[in-house]
């Protein structure tokens, strides 16, 4: 089939697992700043300028130079085999500017649950203890 005939949106929906909503059907092909393009041309303002680590807005010029730079140096050091430098580097920039002296070790993760989860790790490691108490649903104290 040719790629103009092509409708990546139907494909996306009939591979792509439905249990994410979406808020369209756009598929979004190139961002710059706070716009985003689609496949089909449209230019489009992303009013939440992307999400997380895009908060400076899409392709910024010093992020996208500063990760290019480190992507031909090592794309992904495995935290639990040895230091990163980068790590290093980005932890001599941030303990000076901490609220308080004792908040001198940093954890990085890529993503909340990953954080939970490791967090767990953590408390079984410094209680000694396995159990853990959880709630689920509102709490009004």
């Amino acid at each position: 089939m040719p790629a103009a005939d092509f409708d990546a949106a139907a494909f996306g929906e009939t591979h792509i697992t439905s249990g994410i909503g979406r808020l369209s059907k756009h598929v979004f092909e190139e961002g710059k700043g706070t716009y985003i393009w689609t496949d089909k041309g449209v230019k489009l303002l992303d009013m939440t300028a992307g999400i997380g680590v895009l908060n400076l807005g899409h392709c910024h010029p010093k992020v996208t130079e500063a990760a290019q730079k480190q992507c031909a140096k090592i794309t992904h050091a495995q935290v639990n085999i040895g230091f990163s430098s980068a790590q290093i580097e980005l932890i001599r920039d941030l303990l000076p500017i901490l609220p308080h002296p004792s908040l001198d070790t940093l954890f990085f993760w890529n993503s909340g649950a990953e954080a939970v989860e490791a967090s767990v790790k953590l408390a079984r490691a410094a209680t000694k203890k396995q159990n853990i108490i959880v709630m689920q649903g509102e709490c009004n104290f």
